[in-house]
C-alpha cells in the first residue's frame, strides 16, 4: 500500500465522504519524510515550531531527527530541486478532521479547531495505524491519539486503552505511563485512543537499575505463579504455532515445532511467576525525565515470562539493524536476564538452563507474533532473519 492510499483510509476513518488525496499546498497540508518507507511521518506545513516538537516526538533516534530536520531545511531553501512530497486534506475533508476532533476531544481540547496536527502512518497491511499528535495553534504537543486504519488494529487499538485504564489506577505506576484521556470509535466505527504526551530524554540503549525496578513494577500488579506447562505462555505458544503453521515452509514448520519441544522438555518441572510483559520493551517506547516513563502498551499481555521484557530490550535493537545477531550477544542478554530474574524473583530458580529455555521461548513467541500479525513468516525481515538463525544455533547456547 502506498502513503496516498493509508491517507486515503485515514480520510475515510474520520469522515468516509472526505476528499483525502496527495496535491498542492492548502491551509491543510503536510509535508511527508520517510513516504517511501513502512512508516510515514506528515509535519504541519507552514509553522515549524509544531514540526521541530512533532519531531521530538516521533523521531527519538538522533540521526533520524537529524536527517528529517535537514530534508527539511533543503526543502525550505531549495524549493523544487528538494522539495518533499505534499498530502493535503481539501476543504471539506479539512474541516471534516477538525469537527472529528472538536466531537471527539472538544470536552479535553477546547481548540480543537485551531489545533495543529502531525501524523506517523504505521506499518501498512490489517493492523495499520496512525498515530495525531494533536499541538495548540502555537505548536505546543498536547495529545497523542492512535486511530486504527484497519479492522484488524481495533484490538490493539483498545487493548492500549484497556492497559492504560489499568495502569493508571496502580500507584506504583501512575508516574511511569501515560495518561488515559479518552477512547471511543470514529465515524467508521474504527477504534481510538487519547492519551497524554511522554515528555524527557529518549531512554538509554542499556539495560539499568531504572529499567529493572520499572519492570519489577509491572510484574508485581499480577504475578501469577504455576508449572510452565499451566500457564497461559505455554498455551499462547501452542496456539501460536497452530494458527502460524499452515503459511510456513517445511523447514521453517520443524524448526518451529523442534523449538517449542525443547522449551516444553526444559521447562517441564519448572514453577514460576508468569506476569504482565508490555511486549515491545525498547529503547524508542521509554522517555527518561524524573522517572522512566513507558508508552505504546497495545502489544501488552498478562501471563508471560519475566524474561521477555529484559530480552526484548536488549536484542531487538540489534536484531532490526540489519547486521547479523551473534550467539554471544544473545548469550549476554540472557546473562543480564538471568540477573534480573535473581534479584526480583528470588525464590524461583534461574539457573543458566531455565534462563536459556526462557530464552528461546521469547524467540519463539516474537517469530510467531511477526508472523501471525502479517499473515505470513517474511524471510527477508531482518528480526525473522536474526531470531530463526539463532533457534537455529541453539545447540551452542541452550544448555
Amino acid at each position: 500500500m502506498t502513503l496516498a492510499e493509508s491517507w486515503r483510509v485515514l480520510g475515510e476513518c474520520i469522515a468516509p465522504e472526505s476528499d483525502v488525496s496527495p496535491g498542492t499546498r492548502t491551509e491543510r497540508s503536510w509535508h511527508a519524510l520517510f513516504g517511501n518507507r513502512p512508516r510515514s511521518l506528515l509535519l504541519p506545513a507552514g509553522n515549524r515550531r509544531a514540526r521541530r516538537n512533532a519531531m521530538r516526538v516521533f523521531l527519538p533516534n538522533l540521526w533520524r531527527e537529524l536527517y528529517a530536520r535537514l530534508r527539511l531545511h533543503a526543502h525550505d531553501l531549495l524549493g523544487r530541486r528538494a522539495r518533499l512530497p505534499a498530502l493535503t486534506l481539501a476543504p471539506p475533508a479539512a474541516l471534516a478532521l477538525s469537527e472529528w476532533l472538536k466531537g471527539q476531544l472538544g470536552h479535553r481540547l477546547p481548540a480543537a479547531a485551531e489545533s495543529q496536527l502531525a501524523f506517523l502512518i504505521g506499518t501498512p497491511g490489517p493492523y495499520q495505524k496512525a498515530s495525531i499528535l494533536v499541538m495548540s495553534a502555537t505548536g505546543d504537543p498536547q495529545m497523542l491519539v492512535k486511530l486504527a486504519l484497519r479492522s484488524g488494529a481495533n484490538k490493539m487499538v483498545q487493548a492500549e486503552s484497556v492497559w492504560l485504564r489499568v495502569l493508571n489506577a496502580c500507584e506504583p505506576m501512575d508516574a511511569s505511563v501515560p495518561r488515559l484521556i479518552d477512547d471511543g470509535r470514529a465515524s467508521n466505527g474504527n477504534r481510538y485512543v487519547a492519551q497524554s504526551i511522554v515528555t524527557g530524554k529518549p531512554g538509554s540503549q542499556s539495560f539499568t537499575a531504572a529499567h529493572s525496578d520499572f519492570l519489577g513494577r509491572l510484574g508485581s500488579i499480577d504475578r501469577h505463579v504455576c508449572e510452565f506447562q499451566a500457564s497461559p505462555l505455554r498455551r499462547l505458544l501452542d496456539d501460536g504455532l497452530a494458527e502460524l503453521s499452515p503459511s510456513l515452509s517445511a523447514p521453517r514448520r520443524d524448526l518451529f515445532e523442534a523449538a517449542l519441544e525443547d522449551c516444553n522438555v526444559r521447562l517441564d518441572a519448572w514453577r514460576g511467576p508468569f506476569v504482565i510483559s508490555h511486549g515491545d520493551f525498547a529503547a524508542w517506547n521509554i522517555r527518561t525525565a524524573d522517572t522512566l516513563c513507558v508508552f505504546d502498551w497495545e502489544y501488552a499481555n498478562a501471563g508471560m515470562s519475566p524474561l521477555f521484557d529484559p530480552l526484548h530490550f536488549q536484542l531487538i535493537g540489534p536484531a532490526s539493524s540489519g547486521r547479523s545477531l551473534r550467539v554471544r550477544e544473545f548469550n549476554q542478554a540472557l546473562a543480564v536476564a538471568k540477573q534480573f530474574a535473581v534479584e526480583t524473583y528470588p525464590e524461583f530458580k534461574w539457573d543458566a538452563r531455565i534462563v536459556a529455555a526462557h530464552g528461546l521461548a521469547y524467540l519463539l513467541h516474537t517469530l510467531q507474533f511477526y508472523g501471525v500479525s502479517r499473515g505470513e513468516l517474511l524471510e527477508h525481515h531482518p528480526v525473522i532473519r536474526n531470531f530463526c538463525d539463532l533457534i537455529e544455533a541453539r545447540q551452542l547456547w541452550l544448555l
